[in-house]
């Protein structure tokens, strides 16, 4: 066995290079501690004066090939006794106020007399409901819109409220506008919202919606059925998002926009109180996203059980492709003594359309059919009978073809 001596000179010089080392390594050490706790600060803080008055903002979801699902996000609190003051100015405060359970008692017997045995049925029966019983209140749409300006102390909190113009036009709650045949917008989704609630359906949604254009904004009321949202705004038919954004961007002869973003208002009714919450903000192309295109196996489907439904209100007619394209041919058929034909072009319905209220467009397209009393006295008539449905530009034609 081999042994070193080591003199106390070199001794010491390895004991100086072994302590330079640790302290290199120490300080590389430091700088990675440093560096991440610097990226951890700049990932969450936020600055903010405090004095200042911040809007907040909402994240946007992230969009898959699902429908959109919106993160809570906080919102800054206004108190009670302020709400009590403002809510026929504030959105927020009137689903409060006008949505209780006090409000929701007075609609109660209309709301279950439309209840139907879906919600995609009591949905539909409302969207009649309101288009024969609440007219549009172009006069109250001419009003210009409340301005109201908070008094907050040196933490944000909201101590004061003054409305400073635009007293006149005013939230009304759903019996008010019951009550009073007319409303506009935001009158029309509280109805809505709270006929659906008193019908026991929990959560609704309230749209608030931003346009492009800076024109006045909208709110509308909104359903989810299977993690998609379905909106019903004053008249049929029920659409989807993707729908609802063509609507206003094309379809919309009173007043055309491009929605810019909404933020959606989640209302539910708890044992003891209506419950609102703001779930986050949704963007245009959000909207455009979740739009169904209408196909041959869609067309298929209302055809069929459209004839289904004329066959049990007219069981004497019977089906008969022979006569499938009358309205496409110069002479009768062989056999035949006389025909006739009828055409029902919905607009735009080809874009309404969407399977998830399949059985509401096709009771609402058979009641079209027999509004027309000419029509339901040559099917009480005729003896053989063909339905067509085809798709003309974004409208539903129904071809009623008729032979004796």
């Amino acid at each position: 066995m081999k042994t070193f001596r080591v003199s106390g000179k070199d001794l010491s010089a390895i004991l100086d290079e072994i302590i330079s080392m640790i302290k290199r390594i120490t300080i590389v050490l430091l700088l990675i501690a440093v560096s991440c706790c610097l990226c951890v600060e700049k990932d969450v803080n936020t600055y903010t004066p405090e004095n200042e008055s911040v809007t907040p903002t909402y994240e946007t979801p992230i969009v898959e090939p699902t429908p959109p699902t919106l993160t809570q996000t906080p919102m800054p609190v206004i108190p009670t006794d302020i709400c009590s003051k403002i809510w026929r100015y504030d959105l927020e405060c009137a689903l409060h106020h006008a949505l209780n359970k006090s409000e929701l008692n007075k609609i109660r017997d209309l709301a279950l007399s439309l209840k139907g045995d879906t919600i995609q049925r009591s949905v539909w029966n409302i969207l009649e409901w309101e288009d024969r019983n609440i007219e549009y209140d172009w006069m109250k749409a001419s009003l210009p819109p409340p301005k109201i300006v908070y008094t907050k102390d040196y933490k944000g909190n909201i101590i004061n409220v003054r409305i400073i113009s635009g007293k006149e036009n005013t939230y009304q709650t759903p019996s008010e506008t019951i009550q009073r045949g007319r409303g506009v917008c935001k009158d029309y989704a509280i109805l809505t919202a709270g006929l659906l609630l008193a019908m026991g359906y929990s959560p609704v949604y309230i749209f608030s919606i931003d346009f492009e254009e800076n024109i006045h904004g909208h709110v509308v009321a909104g359903v989810k059925i299977d993690g998609q949202y379905f909106l019903m705004d004053q008249h049929p038919p029920v659409m989807d998002l993707g729908t609802y954004y063509k609507h206003w961007k094309y379809y919309n002869n009173a007043t055309k926009g491009t929605i810019k973003r909404a933020r959606v208002y989640e209302v539910r009714i708890d044992d003891r109180e209506v419950e609102v919450r703001v779930v986050g903000n949704i963007t245009g192309d959000d909207f455009k996203r979740y739009d169904h295109t209408i196909r041959n196996v869609d067309l298929l489907n209302i055809r069929n059980d459209l004839s289904k439904i004329l066959e049990q209100n007219f069981p004497h007619l019977i089906e008969d492709d022979n006569i499938a394209h009358l309205d496409e041919q110069r002479y009768l058929p062989k056999g035949y003594s006389e025909g006739k034909v009828w055409t029902l072009t919905l607009p735009n319905f080809a874009d309404y359309y969407n399977p998830v209220f399949h059985n509401e467009f096709v009771r609402y397209i058979y009641r079209k059919i027999v509004t027309d009393r000419k029509i339901v006295e040559d099917l009480r008539s005729y003896r053989y009978y063909w339905l067509r449905v085809d798709v003309d530009d974004k409208n539903l034609k129904v071809v009623t073809c008729l032979a004796r």
